[in-house]
């Protein structure tokens, strides 16, 4: 079987681990390990603009209450 650039990259991105802005990024037969809050940016040449939040279980959302983040859920989107 060829391998597309397409399979090659999810393979290498499958089988590595990330430290980024959100933290550790690491996945397990195709699934992320941690259930992180994700905070998605717009970056254009030098200027960036904060857009909104995402989970996997409330897909994405514009504003993290007290109660979620008493809960944990912004522990992986701050900075």
């Amino acid at each position: 079987m060829v391998m597309t650039k397409r399979h090659y990259y999810k393979k290498e991105i499958v089988f590595t681990i990330f430290i980024g802005l959100s933290g550790e990024i690491q996945f397990k037969l195709e699934q992320l390990l941690q259930n992180p809050t994700l905070r998605i940016v717009n970056v254009d040449g030098k200027s960036y603009r904060e857009l909104d939040f995402w989970t996997l279980e409330n897909g994405f959302f514009t504003n993290i209450s007290t109660e979620q983040v008493k809960n944990g859920a912004s522990r992986n989107s701050e900075s």
